[in-house]
């Protein structure tokens, strides 16, 4: 089985050189001295958690191609999304700025919350710069009319029927990049499909062996409306969502390859990240998020390849959030903005000039509104969690000895955790507000057909 599994895969590979890697580039920096322009491509991962990668440490998994950009890159493997929902965490990548801030919030029963026209978006000031600016997106979560994520593009391909594939997604960039594209470009492409249903197309949807040890789920599958997962036990659940990842991985692939046929590996920067992750049965979450802040659904793959770095194969343990993405870019392409950011230039995480070491992060879960429930603060060792929707004592885990946090240790701290310390960064954080106004929440009526895709995908329990 696995011989067939390695030749399917091998078909949407990146191109790699002897060692494994992408190709290396010796003249990046003298092209971008020389005037040359330079791209950028982010790529979004709907729905991935980090420990599900092969290069996050998960040996079962086949993601040959997001491998491979892990070891030419630079791979950040303590990175946190600020939200575990699409909208919330899309907007705090493309403003560098929190969730609490931007107001930006998933259509849910409760309406539409789109993201505010009042702060700049990456798209806003590459295009302004002479930037060519263009998204493909795969969900009806991230349809222009409902997110507000469409500004700055010149071209937003959205979807209006749930989820497309990634296959058909790249196809859209094929036809535009042929049709339309000129450098220099800013590039969006979003992928959905780890995200429920799980049902990847064949033959990716036979790859895996259900991981054993986990009851039958039948009745929560059914309360949830997960109908191609009904009977199913959680392991078979886990090993559909790891086929998921695998048919994303593949077509990922091909559009490292596409850029390499086209040459311009050499003149990209490739910048990929998920917007949250996925509880797998996690503290009783059966395949879902945005209804905890747990590990499963706010760790996060993040990875970025810089041709005219010296910093490939890197791997830095320092603490990194979604908002770190926007400055980030700044920095790298010489652009100026305006936003009150609370995200870190990553460079500075190697770079001894500009060091910005990051001793925490944060992240918040919204109501199916703006209106926050909960807030979440991580160091390197204690995660605690506190808000309006937590038991009487907040939720406390040491991910030195509960990496899954698991064991909550709120209603008896160890001496060594220091709960004043977590309370005053989380004020800190929050008191942005008196400095930076937040936007004025936007509300819209949600149209019954959204409300039917919703339903599909999850969001209308």
């Amino acid at each position: 089985m696995y011989i067939a599994i390695l030749f399917i895969l091998g078909c949407g590979l990146s191109p790699s050189n002897e060692t494994g890697t992408l190709p290396a580039n010796q003249s990046a920096r003298n092209r971008s001295s020389a005037g040359q322009p330079v791209n950028l491509v982010i790529f979004t991962l709907d729905t991935t958690r980090a420990d599900h990668l092969g290069s996050g440490g998960y040996e079962r998994i086949l993601t040959p191609n997001l491998d491979r950009l892990a070891r030419g890159g630079i791979q950040y493997i303590n990175a946190y999304a600020q939200a575990p929902r699409t909208v919330e965490s899309h907007a705090s990548i493309f403003t560098g700025i929190y969730p609490f801030i931007h107001q930006a919030a998933n259509a849910s029963g409760r309406g539409k919350f789109p993201m505010s026209d009042r702060f700049e978006t990456l798209a806003e000031i590459m295009r302004e710069n002479g930037y060519q600016t263009a998204a493909f997106t795969t969900s009806v979560m991230v349809r222009a009319r409902d997110s507000g994520l469409e500004q700055g593009f010149e071209t937003y391909s959205d979807y209006d029927q749930g989820e497309l594939k990634a296959d058909r997604n790249n196809q859209r960039f094929f036809r535009w990049f042929e049709q339309k594209a000129v450098q220099p470009f800013f590039v969006w492409i979003h992928y959905y499909d780890p995200h429920i249903p799980y049902a990847a197309p064949a033959p990716f949807d036979s790859l895996y062996e259900p991981v054993t040890g986990h009851h039958t789920y039948k009745k929560i599958v059914r309360k949830q409306g997960l109908t191609n997962l009904e009977n199913y036990t959680v392991g078979e659940g886990i090993s559909r969502y790891d086929e998921e990842i695998t048919f994303m991985d593949h077509h990922f692939g091909k559009i490292i390859e596409f850029l390499n046929r086209k040459g311009l590996l050499d003149s990209t920067v490739l910048v990929t990240i998920a917007d949250h992750g996925e509880s797998l049965s996690e503290h009783n979450s059966f395949f879902s998020h945005g209804y905890d802040i747990f590990e499963p659904a706010v760790r996060i793959p993040c990875m970025i390849l810089d041709p005219g770095s010296d910093r490939g194969g890197m791997i830095v343990n320092a603490l990194v959030e979604s908002v770190d993405v926007f400055p980030t870019i700044m920095n790298r392409f010489g652009l100026r903005h305006s936003n009150p950011i609370q995200g870190r230039n990553l460079t500075g995480y190697f770079d001894s000039d500009t060091a910005v070491s990051r001793d925490r992060v944060f992240s918040q879960r919204n109501a199916d509104s703006p209106r926050i429930l909960q807030f979440g603060v991580r160091d390197r060792r204690w995660t605690y969690i506190t808000g309006k929707d937590t038991p009487r004592m907040a939720y406390v885990f040491d991910r030195d000895i509960d990496p899954g946090e698991i064991r909550n240790r709120g209603t008896h701290p160890p001496a060594d955790f220091d709960r004043d310390l977590f309370h005053e960064f989380l004020m800190d954080q929050l008191g942005a507000k008196d400095e930076y106004p937040a936007a004025t929440p936007i509300s819209l009526p949600l149209d019954s057909r959204l409300a039917e895709q919703l339903e599909v995908l999850g969001y209308m329990h």
